[in-house]
């Protein structure tokens, strides 16, 4: 994830926006697992199309969900 340019920081808020979710009932592991596959982990990846050619955004790619291309060091809230 430092490789993407993601700061240590970011990385400490992504694992703590992970804890959170599994809360609801979904293990870490996939929640991370899902994040690295569908952008590596960078918090400032693009945001491309699925192929219904909706924008997916974000550390899981989802539908609707807001993108900060090129960006990083974002707050907990962005992440």
């Amino acid at each position: 994830m430092l490789q993407t340019g993601d700061s240590g920081e970011d990385v400490g808020r992504i694992w703590n926006a992970v804890l959170e979710a599994a809360k609801l009932g979904v293990e870490e592991r996939v929640i991370f697992c899902i994040i690295m596959q569908e952008s590596t982990g960078n918090v400032g990846v693009g945001t491309p199309n699925d192929m219904d050619n909706n924008p997916t955004g974000g550390l899981m790619q989802c539908e609707d969900s807001p993108a900060f291309p090129g960006q990083h060091n974002l707050s907990q809230v962005c992440s």
